[in-house]
């Protein structure tokens, strides 16, 4: 697993630490196992489009005249990751 995504904190938690810490006392099944993947590509994707996001952001600091431009391509990420939550609704793997 990359560090980033180890290490990847949402509030006060480091994610995949805290998910494995709350079954330290259980065995983990298939299904287990599976999720916990889930999670580490939703963190992965979630880090790149954070990534993302910052360089935008940085660029917009520089170069305010490309705001439209921009904002075109921050519409393209939000409409992947609305079908990423369309697919797993209707139960597709990520």
């Amino acid at each position: 697993m990359p560090e980033a995504v180890w290490t990847y904190r949402i509030g006060a938690y480091q994610v995949c630490e805290k998910w494995l810490k709350d079954r330290r006392e259980r065995r983990l099944e298939l299904d287990d196992i599976r999720t916990y993947c889930r999670i580490v590509t939703a963190l992965q994707k979630t880090i790149g489009i954070q990534g993302e996001i910052d360089a935008l952001c940085a660029e917009i600091e520089i170069s305010p005249y490309r705001l439209p431009l921009i904002q075109s391509y921050m519409a393209g990420i939000i409409k992947s990751v609305r079908r990423v939550d369309e697919r797993k609704k209707w139960g597709h793997p990520l």
